[in-house]
C-alpha cells in the first residue's frame, strides 16, 4: 500500500515536473524572435543578430537555465521508474539519466557562450576574429546538443517500447525523434548543404512534443493508480 502510494506520488510529481520543464523551454524558445544567422554569413551580420536582439538572447538564456533543474527532476525520475520496470541493473535507464545530464552541461555551457557573445558584441563590435570564435563554438555545440538528445529519447524510448510503463506508441515516438536529432547533428557536423539539418530542428520540435506528451501520460497515470487503489 505505501509502495503504491509512493509511486503515484512519484509520477504525479514527475509529470508536473515535466510539463512546467516544457514550458520553461518553450517560452525559452519563443522568445526569440528569428533564428540565429549562418555560421558561414559575413560577421556584419552575426554582429547585427546579436546587437538587435540583446535582452531577448540574455532573456531566454536565463529561462533555459532555469529550466535545467526541472528537466533534470523530470529525468530522474522517469529514470527511477524505467529501471523499476527495467528489471536488475538498469543499464538502459541509467544510459538515459546519463544523457538528460549531458544535455543540460551543455545547455548552460551553449548559454554562458551566448551570454559572453552577446556582451562582447555590445562591448567590442571591432573584434572580428573573437566574434567568430565565439559564434562557431556556439553554433557547433547545436550538432552536441543533438546528439545527446538523441541519446536521451532513444534510450526511454526503447526502454518504454520493452516495458510498457508508458503506452508502447510514446516510445516510438521518442525514436522518431531520437532519429531526426542523429540526421540533424550529422548534417551539421559535416556542413552538409542539402537540407538535411533541418531534421535536427524538427527533432527538436518532436522533443518538446514527446516531453509534453510524457509528462501528461505520467499525471493520468498516477491518477488512474489512485483510483484504482483499495480503500484502507
Amino acid at each position: 500500500m505505501a509502495t503504491s502510494a509512493g509511486s503515484k506520488t512519484m509520477e504525479r510529481d514527475i509529470g508536473v515536473a515535466g510539463l512546467v520543464a516544457f514550458a520553461a523551454i518553450l517560452a525559452s524558445f519563443l522568445s526569440v524572435p528569428t533564428s540565429p544567422p549562418e555560421v558561414d554569413k559575413p560577421i556584419s551580420d552575426i554582429v547585427k543578430y546579436f546587437a538587435d536582439h540583446h535582452d531577448a538572447l540574455l532573456g531566454s538564456g536565463l529561462v533555459a537555465l532555469l529550466a535545467l533543474p526541472l528537466f533534470l527532476w523530470f529525468a530522474t525520475g522517469l529514470r527511477a521508474l524505467l529501471a523499476r520496470a527495467e528489471g536488475e541493473g538498469g543499464y538502459v535507464a541509467n544510459l538515459g539519466l546519463i544523457a538528460a545530464v549531458l544535455l543540460a552541461a551543455l545547455v548552460a555551457a551553449q548559454q554562458v557562450i551566448a551570454t559572453s557573445l552577446t556582451f562582447r558584441i555590445a562591448a567590442a563590435r571591432d573584434d572580428e576574429a573573437l566574434i567568430r570564435s565565439f559564434y562557431e563554438v556556439f553554433t557547433v555545440f547545436n550538432g552536441a546538443l543533438a546528439v545527446a538528445t538523441a541519446l536521451f529519447l532513444a534510450a526511454n524510448g526503447v526502454l518504454i517500447v520493452m516495458t510498457g510503463m508508458l503506452p508502447r506508441w510514446n516510445g516510438w515516438l521518442a525514436m522518431v525523434g531520437a532519429t531526426l536529432a542523429v540526421i540533424g547533428a550529422a548534417a551539421l557536423l559535416l556542413d552538409d548543404t542539402s537540407g538535411a539539418a533541418v531534421a535536427g530542428f524538427v527533432g527538436f520540435l518532436v522533443f518538446l512534443l514527446w516531453l509534453l506528451v510524457t509528462a501528461i501520460l505520467l499525471l493520468l497515470k498516477s491518477r488512474t493508480s489512485a483510483s484504482q487503489s483499495p480503500a484502507p
